[in-house]
């Protein structure tokens, strides 16, 4: 039992015993709550340090997917200055071609046109 209070309005002091056991189990639950954070620390430190890993490999793997998509283009555009030259290249065959066969077909005509005349004249 604790003391009673003196008559003069001093509060009582409690009991030496009593407190000692409630401040030891304070301090035991402090420890544990204590150890349950440094716990959830380590593993929220676990957490944090796979994620930065985590992206460093996805920052690692965008570089090097922005490389390879550069090199793409930087091909896509050769390429089409490549075809473009070679389509300008098939224009002007084609053009001489068609003018080849005029070329020809006139020739032709005109072969024909001396047998005919040959044939006129012989007879």
């Amino acid at each position: 039992m604790s003391n009673p209070a003196p008559a003069t309005g001093i509060a009582a002091v409690p009991d030496a015993g009593a407190s000692t056991t409630n401040y030891g189990a304070v301090l035991v639950q402090q420890d544990n709550v204590m150890r349950q954070q440094d716990a959830a620390l380590t593993d929220l430190s676990r957490s944090i340090g796979t994620l930065r890993t985590m992206g460093g490999q996805i920052h690692n793997e965008l570089t090097l997917q922005s490389n390879l998509l550069d090199d793409l283009e930087r091909g896509v555009d050769r390429t089409q200055g490549t075809l473009a030259s070679q389509q300008g290249r098939m224009k002007k065959l084609l053009q001489k071609t068609k003018n080849n066969w005029l070329y020809c077909s006139i020739l032709l005509l005109i072969v024909v046109l001396c047998i005919i005349i040959y044939i006129m004249l012989t007879i």
